[in-house]
């Protein structure tokens, strides 16, 4: 999907969406109790509504240098009062948002204070989600979409009770951020606590319109249904929302991810033998649709062939779920001058997930521009729905006596590092 955009259509895609009105989280009676900054508190509070996004053309009654006046003012009395009162919480907070609220409404000299307040307050009281919320959708709004859009996920961690304005404010952030999943979750709570869904109409479909189905009766290049990441440590992931699993890898091992065919994902991966001229054990990681009637445990021992001879249940081998049926193979007639065949075998299954690719969304930043009325074009790629139905994951060792202890433990990493939907 292509769009034309610059800063005017990002900041638009960033509106306040309903609920959104953070000023109505301080409590104004733990502010200094005096008229000036009682009074700053009650202008801004009345001038929130037309500063919670950028907006051009400016289409509200009141004249947007009249709201510009009544922000700052209310912004340069409540700095005054933080000289005095410095380690005053909530007056960190509000002026940390007065200041986010005139820099929406271009006074770029607010954005400092904004970051320098909300960062005190976020600091200073780390169990008060406040902080970490209002810093987030500041950056969100000012463009700073990772740092911003993280913050907010770290808030919906941290486990507390969070109000409706929140998911409006994580609603827009996650939209711009190009996290489909995470936005249309938002969503639902948002009304679940009482808004109401036609005001995220707009949104909701912007974020259904990134998906794409795939046609499962065609195979599927692997390039379009993987994707990898790079982490420390020379380890690479590798992430297919199609087949709704991830896992690591070495960078140094052998790779081979197939194309997507008959409702199979399916990687090979092949550690670098122990010495020049031994051979090497191969890790298969595998995903399939679960056919009608299959169980887990047939899929299980369908992968070794039905084998019944040296066929034993694995009691002790690691799960990435709750339940898993896992099985190990010693067969001498396999391998025999090697000491055999040994093979190990983890398999679980997972039904379809409520929100499609959510395991898997990070934020991403959009182009870089400038507040500009030239268009800058770009593409971001649609992502695919996870495979239908329930979905059976197999990760299996194929190794024979000789090499399977140091197979067993590269085995061992790649199930531990599996992550599904």
């Amino acid at each position: 999907m292509k769009f034309v955009t610059s800063f005017g259509v990002w900041c638009s895609l960033l509106v306040a969406l309903p609920g959104s009105a953070q000023l109505a989280e301080i409590d104004a009676t733990k502010l200094p109790q005096t008229a000036d900054v009682q009074g700053a508190y009650r202008s801004a509070l009345g001038a929130e509504r037309y500063a919670q996004s950028w907006s051009d053309p400016w289409s509200y009654p009141v004249p947007k240098a009249d709201v510009v006046k009544t922000l700052t003012g209310s912004l340069a009395t409540l700095e005054k009062a933080g000289k005095s009162a410095a380690d005053n919480h909530e007056l960190q907070l509000a002026t940390g948002l007065v200041a986010h609220f005139a820099y929406n409404l271009d006074v770029e000299a607010a954005y400092d204070p904004a970051i320098e307040f909300l960062t005190k307050a976020a600091q200073a009281n780390s169990t008060d989600m406040r902080g970490g919320w209002f810093l987030g959708i500041h950056e969100c709004q000012s463009l700073h979409i990772i740092s911003g859009m993280n913050r907010l996920l770290a808030v919906e961690a941290s486990g507390k009770a969070l109000p409706a304005d929140f998911w409006s404010d994580y609603i827009a952030c996650a939209n711009v951020a190009i996290m489909p999943a995470h936005a249309l979750r938002a969503i639902d709570r948002a009304v679940e606590l009482g808004n109401l869904r036609e005001g995220y109409r707009n949104v909701q479909e912007i974020g259904e319109s990134r998906y794409k189905t795939a046609d499962l009766s065609k195979p599927i290049n692997e390039y379009d249904a993987w994707r990898s990441e790079d982490l420390q440590g020379g380890r690479l992931k590798f992430i297919s929302r199609l087949c709704g699993i991830s896992f690591v890898a070495n960078g140094s091992w052998g790779l081979g991810i197939l194309p997507v065919s008959d409702e199979t994902c399916k990687a090979d991966l092949t550690p670098p033998a122990a010495k020049k001229g031994q051979p090497s054990s191969t890790i298969l990681v595998m995903a399939r649709m679960a056919k009608e009637g299959e169980t887990l445990d047939s899929f299980a021992r369908g992968l070794l062939q039905n084998a019944t001879a040296g066929l034993s249940d694995l009691s002790s081998s690691p799960c990435p779920v709750e339940h898993c049926v896992s099985l190990e193979l010693v067969d001498k007639n396999i391998y025999s001058k090697q000491g055999g065949a040994h093979a190990l075998l983890v398999t679980f299954e997972r039904p379809i997930p409520q929100y499609d690719g959510l395991l898997f969304e990070t934020p991403q930043e959009p182009p870089a521009t400038g507040k500009v009325n030239t268009p800058v074009a770009f593409r971001f790629a649609l992502q695919y729905r996870r495979m239908p139905g329930k979905i059976f994951y197999a990760v299996l060792l194929d190794a024979n006596a000789q090499i399977f202890d140091r197979g067993k433990a590269d085995w061992e990493a790649v199930v531990k590092s599996v992550a599904t939907e």
